[in-house]
C-alpha cells in the first residue's frame, strides 16, 4: 500500500514543525510549506531532529499566492492547516 502524501501548510512555525515531526515519523510522506525568505531558513524545521532530517520535502511560497498552493499539491492526499489562536490581554 502506497503512503499517504501529506501537505502541512505553516510547517515553519512551531507547532506545523512538531506535526510535519509527527507525520514522518508515523510513516507519511510529507511536503512541508514553509514561508519564503531571502535567508532560505525554514523556521522551526531549521531545528528539526535528526532522525526526521532528509525525510521531507520543503516547498517554500507564500500561502497567498494561489499559483504556489496548485504547485504544492501536485501528488498530495491530503493537507493539514495547524493554526494557532492567541489571546491579547488589553490593558486600559
Amino acid at each position: 500500500m502506497p503512503k499517504n502524501k501529506v501537505l502541512v501548510t505553516g510547517a515553519d512555525g512551531f507547532i506545523g514543525s512538531h506535526l510535519t515531526e509527527m507525520l514522518v515519523r508515523d510513516g507519511y510522506e510529507v511536503r512541508a510549506f514553509v514561508m519564503y525568505n531571502s535567508l532560505n531558513s525554514w523556521g522551526w524545521l531549521d531545528s528539526t531532529s535528526e532522525d526526521v532530517v532528509g525525510e521531507f520535502d520543503v516547498f517554500a511560497g507564500d500561502i497567498r499566492d494561489p499559483h504556489g498552493i496548485v504547485e504544492a499539491m501536485q501528488d498530495i492526499d491530503n493537507a493539514r492547516r495547524p493554526v494557532a489562536f492567541l489571546r491579547r490581554a488589553v490593558l486600559y
